[in-house]
């Protein structure tokens, strides 16, 4: 198929490593190309009428070459003049890759733990707890056939003291 040539020979260029292709035919005439890559994939849909390809661009690291991968696709289909119209979702690459490591400190941005998660880790005391039962009790309407929920926490910590 001359769009998975096309396409193929683009990446390759780019310093890419195709694994596979798949083409199909779509509902307008044009075709479907998904490329799978060692470092991502890529994704183009053709409108023929229309002369038109959209062309997505999934990379699991080495995101500086998303530059060069795009004017490589563009210039393989045609499209060295525009127009042309890009948009970058920013993501954190594949943990795992094969140069995760390399690229980690070209994204962005990074997550920072900067929480003590551990810093309460008996739970809430006696207050709190009676606090939260006389609350939750008084949006409960008191009649005779009044429903009742009673929480009791964690039973292995002794008797439930809300009954």
């Amino acid at each position: 198929d001359i769009l998975e040539t096309t396409l193929t020979t683009a990446l390759l260029n780019g310093g890419l490593s195709p694994y596979s292709a798949v083409v199909q035919p779509s509902e307008n005439g044009g075709a479907v190309a998904v490329i799978s890559m060692k470092q991502g994939y890529v994704v183009a849909h053709t409108w023929p009428d229309h002369n038109y390809v959209g062309l997505e661009i999934h990379l699991w690291a080495q995101f500086a070459k998303l530059e060069t991968i795009k004017s490589s696709l563009l210039e393989a289909v045609g499209s060295t003049k525009g127009p042309w119209s890009t948009y970058r979702i920013v993501a954190g690459g594949m943990l795992g890759t094969e140069n995760w490591k390399e690229v980690q400190s070209t994204i962005g941005p990074r997550p920072i733990q900067s929480r003590d998660c551990e810093a309460n880790i008996s739970g809430p005391d006696d207050t709190t707890i009676g606090t939260v039962m006389e609350e939750t009790l008084s949006i409960i309407e008191m009649n005779d056939n009044a429903p009742v929920l009673v929480l009791c926490g964690d039973s292995s910590k002794g008797s439930c003291r809300t009954l």
